[in-house]
């Protein structure tokens, strides 16, 4: 589903459109997927994998996915102001006060 909401986007930026939700819509699908997996991760390999900073190990990749994901939810808006842009922008919501 999200590689054909990216080609939806990309083709409506080629007929010169103004882009719409689909960037809003890519980021929080990515940041609850990224979320997920971090929570998957910790259950697998317990607290003692955030205390291992070695990236030659498995416990090291999975302590810097594991610390990491709370970045993804905030780079390129945070997840709150995306689902403000789609209420906005695809629900005919009001927008939020300023």
């Amino acid at each position: 589903m999200s590689a054909l909401t990216a080609e939806r986007a990309r083709v409506m930026r080629e007929l010169g459109h103004a882009p719409g939700p689909e960037g809003s819509v890519g980021k929080l699908a990515t940041s609850s997927a990224a979320r997920g997996a971090a929570l998957i991760h910790a259950r697998m390999t317990g607290a003692a994998a955030m205390l291992d900073s070695s990236e030659e190990s498995i416990e090291g990749v999975i302590s810097e996915v594991i610390l990491s994901v709370p970045a993804q939810s905030i780079a390129g808006g945070t997840d709150e102001i995306q689902k403000n842009i789609l209420g906005e922008r695809m629900l005919g919501l009001p927008r939020e006060p300023r």
